[in-house]
């Protein structure tokens, strides 16, 4: 199975969403996705250190499953990036554009369009110009 980072991406969202002193929804449910793609993304999330995870694999899987028990700081991180879409989507254009990349590419990317975004946001705001 290959790593969709759009999911990656809703799973985290869809998980942030989620009113504090209510627990997370189990099996984690998102649209156009199959239950076993969602716990395997869940799964290669844990080993990213996006989030905290249980481990349910059985032998029966074709693929790694987990389900989310919280979002790490990580996590947390590549949610405050990656929360505009428009962020997203040209963060995902300029790594598609490149060639492709792991994860910490496409972070460090991310990192830099938000900046540009804050830094042009404040500008229009305040009239201040930080470079």
């Amino acid at each position: 199975m290959k790593r969709d980072m759009e999911l990656v991406r809703t799973i985290l969202l869809t998980l942030a969403a989620v009113p504090e002193g209510q627990h997370i929804p189990n099996p984690l449910v998102i649209d156009g996705h199959t239950e076993q793609a969602v716990g395997h993304h869940v799964s290669l999330m844990g080993q990213a250190g996006l989030l905290k995870i249980a481990d349910i694999t059985t032998m029966s899987d074709a693929f790694s499953q987990a389900l989310p028990l919280e979002i790490t700081w990580k996590g947390h991180d590549f949610i405050e990036t990656m929360q505009s879409q428009e962020v997203w989507e040209r963060t995902k254009q300029a790594m598609k554009e490149a060639g492709g990349g792991g994860f910490s590419m496409m972070m460090e990317f991310g990192k830099k369009v938000a900046e540009g975004f804050l830094k042009k946001k404040l500008k229009d705001a305040t009239g201040i110009d930080l470079g």
